[in-house]
């Protein structure tokens, strides 16, 4: 954050970490996301899953959204965007 802050010359506020590519089935995963927790607190985002639609999506030329809303990568994208809205609305 330094870093860009020294590029952009301008002070900025870190907002929230995304953990994305998440599987719930890898432990690594999951110890990742505790030790998020830890270090970051409410500033952890909704876990964006690794799933099958949200890689075919781009190949279709399309977002999660257009592709298959429904499917557990359109719902954790919509769950993220809830949850950014509520933190700069």
């Amino acid at each position: 954050i330094g870093s860009v802050v020294d590029e952009l010359r301008t002070p900025i506020e870190l907002i929230g970490v995304i953990p994305n590519k998440f599987d719930p089935r890898r432990n690594l995963d999951k110890d990742i996301l505790e030790e998020l927790g830890d270090i970051f607190g409410e500033r952890v985002a909704p876990v964006v899953r690794e799933t099958s639609k949200i890689g075919e999506s781009p190949g279709e030329g399309k977002t999660i959204f257009e592709y298959d809303q429904k499917s557990k990568g359109g719902e954790d994208f919509m769950q993220l965007v809830e949850w950014v809205v509520k933190k700069v609305v």
